[in-house]
């Protein structure tokens, strides 16, 4: 079984919306998706960025937040 990246989503939020980038077009996301996945992460917080980049990558990496890793199964 491969390795699971980590992720620190403390990392600056453009660190996190490079990222969104990366692994969509990994994932085959649509440029549209993609493109609405980062409008969401630059419509809040700081803390609603880190959950919507766990809700739509939380399946293939580990996301750690303040030394927490949230695994897939305790994303959705």
């Amino acid at each position: 079984m491969p390795r699971r990246i980590s992720v620190d989503l403390n990392q600056n939020v453009f660190g996190l919306i490079a990222l969104v980038k990366q692994y969509g077009r990994q994932l085959d996301f649509s440029g549209e998706r993609i493109a609405e996945i980062r409008r969401d992460m630059t419509s809040g917080t700081h803390e609603h960025a880190k959950k919507v980049f766990r809700k739509n990558f939380g399946h293939v990496v580990n996301c750690i937040d303040d030394q927490e890793v949230y695994t897939h199964e305790e994303t959705d």
